[in-house]
């Protein structure tokens, strides 16, 4: 997949099953010239132009990003360090001194209100997040004002309540039966019936998968392509799930099947909301709902708190009371109820 957002808004991506070239081209082949044409433009051009001061620095940061941060990450700060800067070039900025609270004000103003591309608060921030982190950098070289940390300051996004109530046994049933792909069901099973999260679930050995217990460690320096440097499980914890023998056998096969799989988070979110609108669910929930269900489910079936908060891997208990949800459907008798 190759993204590159901005004023020319160009998007294109190739999968095993469909293609979809919006480049202003009618036929795949000039699609295809087009987007050759634009990543060799875009990789002759690096990580983000330097053009003067700040171009130079924005240049720097990336450059520490892909050294420090994941692959996914270095990429995204790139691209949102390449529309800022497209910015400011707009509004004849070009060096770090040039930065004020009236210039972030105004950054702010004009993504919100873009008639092309317009932001909602919750990106904003985020082009807010690697701007300061670029701005923390020229303080430390020289080039900017301490003060001027105080002009990132980020917008109010718009919280919705979370839900109450968590997914039932009728309701995972259901759900599960509406799954169309055997590689989809062994995954999101493998989630609902031991609570690992997806970036667990895409490291997960083949040896940590046995009857009894799934077991979730960090993986050393140069064990997984996508992690050269290591990866580490939730709160940096190893950590020892009990699982059923039906999760035991989900979860091998999974495990077997995952490099076939598309494990991008946007295309497994697309691929659980058409099963769960197949199953008649008229509440929108994710993948971590599937979380949240396996804590619920596990202290409705008698376990203790704090070994669940364990298994979950929280460091604190009252994040995990957070989690829980109600599963019980059922309304008791009003004759059953205490004084």
């Amino acid at each position: 997949m190759y993204r590159r957002p901005g004023r020319a808004g160009l998007w294109a991506s190739f999968s095993r099953d469909e293609r979809h070239i919006p480049l202003g081209t009618d036929d795949d082949e000039e699609g295809r010239l087009a987007l050759a044409d634009l990543i060799q433009r875009r990789a002759t051009e690096g990580p983000a132009s330097a053009e003067g001061e700040l171009g130079a620095l924005f240049l720097e940061v990336a450059k520490r990003a892909r050294v420090n941060h994941a692959k996914k990450y270095a990429y995204d700060l790139n691209l949102k360090l390449t529309a800022i800067l497209e910015w400011c070039a707009d509004h004849g900025i070009s060096r770090p001194d040039q930065i004020g609270s009236s210039v972030v004000e105004r950054f702010k103003a004009e993504r919100i209100e873009s008639p092309d591309f317009p932001l909602k608060a919750r990106s904003v921030n985020r082009y807010l997040d690697v701007w300061k982190k670029a701005h923390r950098l020229a303080i430390e070289q020289g080039q900017a004002k301490a003060l001027s940390l105080t002009a990132f300051k980020k917008l109010r996004e718009p919280r919705a309540s979370p839900h109450q109530r968590g997914l039932t046994s009728t309701e995972l049933d259901s759900f599960f039966c509406a799954i169309d792909d055997e590689r989809d069901y062994w995954f999101f099973r493998t989630v609902a019936g031991s609570g690992i999260r997806l970036d667990e679930a895409r490291h997960l050995p083949a040896e940590g998968v046995a009857t009894p217990l799934l077991i979730i460690s960090p993986l050393p320096p140069g064990a997984c392509s996508c992690h050269p440097r290591g990866w580490n499980t939730k709160s940096y914890r190893y950590r020892r799930v009990p699982i059923s023998a039906d999760t035991a056998t989900v979860a091998a096969s999974y495990v077997v099947a995952r490099p076939s799989m598309n494990m991008d988070e946007k295309a497994l979110w697309k691929r659980l909301q058409a099963a769960r609108m197949r199953a008649g669910h008229e509440w929108a929930w994710s993948i971590h709902e599937l979380r949240r269900a396996w804590a619920s489910h596990m202290l409705a079936s008698g376990f203790k708190l704090a070994d669940i908060s364990r298994w979950i891997g929280h460091a604190d208990v009252l994040t995990t009371m957070r989690y829980l949800r109600v599963v019980e459907d059922e309304i008791p008798d009003p004759d059953d109820l205490p004084l």
